[in-house]
């Protein structure tokens, strides 16, 4: 990217940084087609296409005669812009948004441009003097290692992340969308462009509404891949009614990075763990055997044969099997889940049920069944 910038800027005074960004990522993408879905390639080109653009947008009302000062004023709009551009996606994937980014901007970006330039000095210094490049790389590795810790502990400090943020691919796009009128209103004086960003704006908020009203009225049942443990979730609206074997699954690492941000995806406010008395879910002890029971979606704990004819009979049974062999009692795939941990060779087994169209997989790591 920055290659095809400086060699568009040695050749003409004003270059189009559009087609310079274009034809950079034309390139990689022709080397390396899957690089589109890469979250580094769409970082980098978001928040440099939101610099190009929103730069000459806000610097000419905040440039003075003072160089000092129009040097930090600048650094902080290219922040700014960057952060803007960057925000969709860093929400999409990472569920968060830094709220103390211009700091962390404000030494980042200095330290970025050192290690940057410390780089490219490598290279010529090694073919001068072997220990001058050792010397260099040093100095690059202490820069690198104070941004690294100056960040973590930046991201340490009270309040440093808004967390628990989720959209979805359709709100995604519609930020993007409102974003990029937005610039080109506000570049172009387009009048009719006010008018289509406010619609697209009514439109996000209708489809973030009627997301959360969706989430109101969900019921289902939510199977997960858990290393030594069994664990599933009945969901009722915001109300989650989580079952673990492990009763310290809410201290490990799995409930941290795999159940907890899959409960948050789904709107949920309130979580029950392991209670035998829970208002919309009925539980029933047969034996060394446990059943629960969600409308018409019923979950077995299997330890003995004890409940084998009606999981024969009953089609929407998901037993959760503890190394016994269910061969005997004809378990069928495309009628039974059978798990002790969510395995793909079994949710594709459910893929041709007509009962079950609707199950959809949850972050490589669960089982959405409505």
């Amino acid at each position: 990217m920055f290659t095809f910038i400086i060699v568009a800027k040695a050749r003409m005074d004003r270059p189009n940084f559009y087609n310079t960004l274009a034809a950079s990522a034309f390139i990689i993408l022709i080397v390396w087609p899957n690089y589109i879905y890469h979250v580094g390639f769409q970082l980098s080109y978001s928040a440099v296409l939101a610099i190009v653009s929103i730069y000459p947008l806000l610097y000419p009302y905040v440039v003075t005669k003072n160089k000092f000062i129009n040097s930090v004023t600048s650094l902080l709009i290219v922040s700014i812009a960057a952060q803007i551009g960057t925000a969709p996606f860093a929400i999409y994937y990472f569920h968060q948004f830094p709220t103390y980014f211009i700091i962390t901007n404000l030494i980042a970006i200095p330290a970025a441009f050192l290690l940057l330039s410390g780089g490219l000095l490598l290279i010529p210094f090694h073919f001068i003097s072997t220990d001058m490049a050792k010397f260099f790389g040093l100095i690059i590795d202490w820069i690198g290692q104070v941004l690294s810790s100056l960040i973590s502990w930046i991201s340490k400090l009270p309040n440093a992340n808004l967390n628990q943020l989720w959209i979805d691919q359709v709100q995604l796009l519609s930020l993007y969308v409102f974003l990029s009128i937005l610039i080109y209103t506000a570049s172009n004086f387009w009048k009719k462009g006010i008018y289509i960003t406010f619609l697209v704006l009514i439109f996000s908020l209708y489809y973030t509404l009627n997301l959360k009203l969706v989430q109101n009225r969900q019921e289902l049942i939510v199977l997960y891949s858990v290393n030594n443990a069994t664990v599933f979730s009945f969901i009722k609206g915001t109300n989650s009614f989580v079952y673990s074997s492990c009763d310290s699954i809410f201290t490990t690492e799995d409930w941290n990075y795999q159940i907890k941000p899959s409960l948050d995806s789904l709107g949920i406010i309130n979580i029950h763990f392991n209670s035998t008395s829970f208002p919309w879910v009925s539980y029933l002890k047969h034996g060394t055997n446990e059943l629960f029971q969600l409308e018409d979606k019923v979950v077995v704990i299997r330890n003995d044969t004890a409940l084998d004819l009606l999981i024969k009979k009953h089609k929407n049974v998901f037993v959760v099997e503890n190394n016994l062999e269910l061969t005997e009692i004809e378990i069928l795939p495309n009628r039974h889940f059978v798990t002790s941990s969510v395995t793909w060779w079994e949710i594709n087994n459910l893929e041709g049920n007509s009962q079950m169209t609707s199950i959809r997989k949850l972050y490589n790591k669960g089982l959405i069944i409505p």
